[in-house]
C-alpha cells in the first residue's frame, strides 16, 4: 500500500516539474516572418485578403483560403484624409545636444520622440503599429501634436486631466467614424505598480478635441505573478512585448502580444466607458494572436492569426455578438 502510494506521489511530482520545465525553459514556438499570415484587408463584410510571405489568399467566401495572384481593391469607401502633417525636416525643428526643439508662434517648444517602446516589440519582429506619423510635443506640463498651416509649424494642445504624466502622443485613424483618436504612448508608474496613468482624445476630421478619456489604470504589459521574466533578458520585458491601438467605429481596442506575456494575459482588449467616464478594460479575445489585426467595414469582425503548437491559423471573432 506505501509504494503503491509513492508511486502516485512520484508521478504527481515528476509532472509538476515537466510543466515548470516547459513553461519557464522551453522557448514558446516562433513565428518566421516567410509563414506569418496577415490579414491585409477586407474586400466586403465576409471577404478579406490575408499575405503569406510573397503570396495572397482570399478567405471568407468559402470552407478553403483560395490563392489569387493579385490583390482586389479594399472597400471603396476607405477614408483617405487630407492631414496637416508638420514634416520632421521643416524649418522650425532645431537641436540643441542630444534634444530636438520646435519653436511654434515664437515659444520653444521640447519635441518628444514618437518611437516608443510600448508599441515597438523589436526582438519579436513585430510590424509596427499603423499610426498617423504626427510630431508630437511638450511644453509647460502640456503635451499635444504639431501641424502645419500655411508653411508654419502650429500646434494642437491635448488637455491632461491627470497630473504627473506628460508623455508624448500617438495618434490612430477611426476609418469607420471618420475621427482620431490620440493616447499617450508612455505610463506614470506609482510605486513600480502595474499602475499606468495615461489619457486619451478623440478628434474630428479637423483634429478638433471632442472628448477626453482616462484611460484603465491597469498595465496590460506589466508580466503578471506567474510571468517568466528572466526571459527578458537584454533590454527588458518591453523590448519583447507590444501594444497596438485600433479606433473602431467609436470603440478602442488594445491589442497585448509578445512573450514572455502568458497567453491568458495576451490578446486584443476592449475600453469600455461607463456613464460616469470611468473606463475599464473588457478582453474580448484570449490567447497568441499575433499583430496586425484587421477590422471588417461594419467594424464587429476582426481577423487575425491566431498561434498554436497545434497548427497556426487565420481567425475571425464578431465583436458584435
Amino acid at each position: 500500500m506505501f509504494f503503491g502510494k509513492l508511486r502516485y506521489i512520484s508521478a504527481a511530482v515528476f509532472l509538476l516539474l515537466l510543466a515548470f520545465t516547459i513553461k519557464n525553459c522551453v522557448p514558446e514556438k516562433a513565428v518566421e516572418s516567410h509563414s506569418k499570415l496577415i490579414p491585409m484587408f477586407w474586400v466586403n463584410e465576409s471577404v478579406f485578403i490575408v499575405r503569406q510571405g510573397a503570396e495572397l489568399f482570399r478567405y471568407g467566401d468559402s470552407k478553403l483560403p483560395e490563392k489569387i495572384s493579385s490583390a482586389p481593391p479594399p472597400i471603396a469607401d476607405a477614408w483617405d484624409p487630407q492631414l496637416p502633417i508638420l514634416p520632421s525636416d521643416h524649418k522650425a525643428f532645431y537641436n540643441e545636444g542630444s534634444r530636438a526643439y520646435v519653436t511654434v508662434n515664437g515659444e520653444k517648444h521640447r519635441v518628444e520622440n514618437r518611437k516608443f517602446l510600448r508599441q515597438n516589440g523589436f526582438n519579436q519582429l513585430f510590424p509596427p503599429m499603423k499610426a498617423v506619423p504626427f510630431q508630437t510635443y511638450a511644453h509647460l506640463g502640456k503635451t499635444g501634436i504639431l501641424t502645419v498651416q500655411e508653411g508654419k509649424a502650429q500646434k494642437i494642445e491635448l488637455n491632461i486631466p491627470r497630473n504627473g504624466n506628460w508623455s508624448g502622443v500617438s495618434v490612430v485613424k477611426d476609418d469607420h467614424s471618420k475621427r482620431f483618436f490620440a493616447f499617450q504612448a508612455n505610463c506614470y508608474l506609482q510605486d513600480n505598480t502595474s499602475n499606468c496613468q495615461r489619457n486619451g482624445w478623440w478628434l474630428s476630421q479637423s483634429l478638433e478635441v471632442l472628448s477626453t478619456v482616462i484611460l484603465p489604470e491597469k498595465d496590460l504589459l506589466y508580466p503578471s505573478e506567474d510571468t517568466n521574466t528572466f526571459s527578458c533578458f537584454s533590454c527588458g520585458c518591453s523590448c519583447y512585448t507590444q501594444e497596438n491601438v485600433y479606433a473602431v467605429d467609436g470603440n478602442i481596442y488594445f491589442h497585448i502580444a509578445g512573450f514572455p506575456l502568458s497567453n491568458t494575459q495576451r490578446g486584443l482588449y476592449k475600453v469600455n466607458v461607463s456613464a460616469d467616464g470611468t473606463t475599464s478594460w473588457e478582453q474580448v479575445i484570449r490567447g497568441r494572436i499575433e499583430p496586425l489585426l484587421s477590422f471588417s467595414p461594419s467594424g464587429c469582425k476582426v481577423a487575425y492569426m491566431k498561434v498554436s503548437r497545434f497548427g497556426d491559423k487565420i481567425d475571425v471573432t464578431d465583436l458584435c455578438q
